[in-house]
């Protein structure tokens, strides 16, 4: 049996709670987090899941014990959240839960340095809009957080390209730097402030997903 990466389950989520009304769209909601949790925790160990891009191929999914463990982690976390997030009425808050949810779970089971990078970016856009969604004062806060987060970024890729050069990997390190986006100062954002504005919501999820990750 062939199983898919669990972060293509709350993708797919996102359209369905937007196209949903009320009552039905929050049961969705807690339906895709239910089903995206059973499927990380029916992966059988060593399954794997590639798909080629730019002459390179992803592995979108690597179950190993580890990533497994996190996997299992954030599964439970996120049906949880979901619960929580079901309370608001709230069509667009839900669908940018379950893409940063979604972006996260890639990150855990990324089996390759470039599909990391491209979903620690998807996490980066995805936790802003996050922010984003309650408007006023958290949307400064957002662009502080978003630039907390490309700083991450930008240090995930140099430590990729070190290693790919140590490794003498060179065509991995030119293809691993085209998707690497510019980094300008001055470096001002505090992330303690955007979570400080933003609904609780998000900083629930950012807070033990981050903290999953370090």
């Amino acid at each position: 049996m062939t199983f898919v990466p669990p972060f293509l389950v709350f993708l797919a989520g996102v359209p369905l709670v937007l196209a949903l009304p009320g009552r039905a769209r929050r049961a969705a909601l807690v339906a895709v987090a239910g089903a995206g949790t059973l499927t990380v925790f029916l992966l059988p160990p060593g399954e794997t899941w590639t798909a080629p891009f730019m002459g390179y191929t992803l592995v979108l999914l690597r179950a190993d014990p580890l990533s497994l463990f996190t996997g299992y982690i954030f599964g439970i976390i996120t049906l949880l959240a979901s619960l929580y997030a079901a309370a608001f009425a709230r069509p667009w808050l839900h669908a940018y839960a379950l893409l940063y949810a979604g972006t996260s779970l890639g990150a855990v089971f990324a089996g390759d340095f470039l599909t990391l990078l491209l979903f620690w970016e998807g996490m980066a856009v995805t936790s802003t809009l996050l922010i984003w969604e309650h408007g006023g004062a958290a949307v400064g806060a957002g662009f502080r957080y978003l630039l907390f987060h490309v700083v991450g970024g930008a240090l995930l890729a140099a430590g990729i390209a070190m290693q790919s050069l140590e490794a003498g990997t060179l065509d991995e390190l030119k293809k691993i730097n085209q998707s690497v986006k510019e980094l300008r100062p001055p470096l001002v954002a505090i992330r303690d402030t955007a979570h400080t504005d933003a609904t609780r919501l998000p900083g629930i999820l950012r807070d033990i997903i981050e903290r999953l990750l370090r």
